[in-house]
């Protein structure tokens, strides 16, 4: 928990919660064992601490700017935005009885993530499609509907491919793939059994 979120009543998504020092010593740890990383990160403060630790793949990075994005390119760094949370949670929360303070911080998000996942689709940052499943009005099995979100959000069309694939696959393990075509690259998207399914060049 690199930032504060969306459903503490006393927490905003800009706060930071762990400190560099925690956030280093749980990477260190996880990479001593081989484990790939991941960090629930909105602002650009804490967005920043995580990248300063080595992290793998930032969660949410819904406040994502150019300059993040680029260092974020170059060190191959992951962003799962979970479109499809926020989406949810923006249509559906006052039929669900949603407080009003996750309402205003949804709305927010919303916005925000839309604009930073088109931020990293143009500057080639490897995205990961996750669901963040569980949250109110957001159950499992979901993740098609983040699909159609990022393919409303710039990504042209996707084909599913079951045929094993032999190439590294940074934040998955399975051999299921999604094929995805943007305006000016062709993108892979591996499936892992946790519901998400990572990007990396074709």
């Amino acid at each position: 928990m690199a930032s504060g979120g969306i459903y503490g009543h006393a927490e905003e998504v800009g706060s930071p919660q762990l400190t560099v020092d925690e956030m280093r010593t749980a990477v260190e740890e996880a990479h001593k064992s081989g484990r790939k990383t991941a960090a629930h990160a909105y602002s650009r403060r804490a967005i920043t601490n995580a990248l300063d630790v080595g992290i793998d793949s930032i969660e949410h990075a819904s406040f994502l700017d150019a300059e993040l994005a680029d260092r974020m390119r170059q060190a191959g760094i992951y962003i799962v935005p979970t479109l499809s949370t926020y989406q949810d949670m923006y249509d559906r929360g006052p039929e669900l009885g949603t407080p009003d303070y996750i309402l205003r911080k949804t709305a927010d998000v919303l916005a925000a993530s839309r604009a930073a996942f088109t931020l990293a689709l143009e500057t080639g940052v490897p995205i990961a499609a996750g669901t963040d499943s569980g949250a109110p009005g957001h159950p499992h099995g979901t993740l098609p509907d983040e699909l159609r979100l990022m393919v409303g959000l710039g990504a042209i069309r996707c084909r599913q491919s079951v045929s094993a694939h032999q190439r590294p696959r940074p934040c998955s393990e399975s051999p299921a793939r999604l094929a995805l075509s943007g305006p000016v690259c062709t993108r892979t998207w591996w499936l892992s059994a946790v519901t998400h399914c990572a990007i990396s060049a074709a």
